[in-house]
């Protein structure tokens, strides 16, 4: 009698560890109906800046576009661009940590750092849509989204000059290197690993610059090194 109390015992246990293992896996990989549909878009405004306007929208499999304007030019520049899945795949889990769609926290911090420019994120799926606006925030997830979302813009705006330069202003890639090296050094790009195939064409150029072509080397082999950081946490 003893066993068979046992046997289902077992019966009913087993099928509810395997939904707590699934569950537990959808949790990790964000492999959802929902997640999966899901959108984003990012926008940073600040007047003062020589980017006054940066906007960043990004669909459910990972394809974006970037807008920016300069100066005081009103011409919207445009990239379009493909984000890593890894990248895809933090996205989504940062806002399920953060549960941002069902949440009505302001993420607003008391202080005010408005003069450093205004961040909007917006994250939609199934028919819901939320968007949050602030200067400074001491939320973990929510600062990350922004650093990650600014990372992806900075990194199209590098590769936009870097090609302009190849293009019409062989002399100005030397500079133009040089910035986007500054930015791998401070964790200001998303995914370094996107540079590599144009840093290894500069590299390989002979009708550019010879400068440009051992910066662009030295740069490419820091990258495959793992040398710079990125600001998705774990990501180096």
């Amino acid at each position: 009698m003893r066993a068979v109390r046992f046997i289902v015992s077992v019966i009913i246990i087993f099928p509810s560890c395997i939904c707590l293992s699934q569950a537990r896996v959808i949790l990790q990989t964000g492999d959802t109906s929902a997640s999966a549909a899901m959108s984003f878009f990012y926008r940073f405004e600040n007047a003062r800046f020589y980017e006054p306007l940066i906007e960043v929208d990004v669909g459910p499999d990972g394809a974006g576009e970037l807008r920016f304007r300069r100066g005081e030019s009103d011409e919207i520049i445009d990239r379009k661009f493909k984000l890593l899945p890894a990248t895809l795949a933090r996205i989504r889990e940062l806002i399920a940590a953060s549960r941002f769609l069902d949440s009505n926290e302001e993420y607003q911090d008391k202080k005010d750092f408005s003069h450093l420019g205004w961040v909007t994120l917006t994250a939609r799926a199934g028919g819901r849509e939320r968007t949050v606006r602030f200067n400074y925030t001491i939320n973990a997830e929510i600062r990350e989204l922004a650093d990650i979302f600014r990372g992806i813009a900075t990194q199209e705006m590098r590769l936009f000059d870097i090609d302009t330069a190849q293009q019409y202003q062989p002399l100005d890639l030397p500079k133009q290197l040089e910035i986007l090296e500054s930015d791998l050094r401070l964790a200001r790009v998303t995914e370094p690993e996107q540079m590599l195939s144009v840093l290894k064409e500069i590299a390989g150029d002979d009708t550019q610059p010879l400068i440009a072509r051992n910066q662009a080397k030295r740069i490419a082999d820091g990258i495959a090194k793992g040398k710079f950081k990125s600001p998705v946490k774990g990501s180096r």
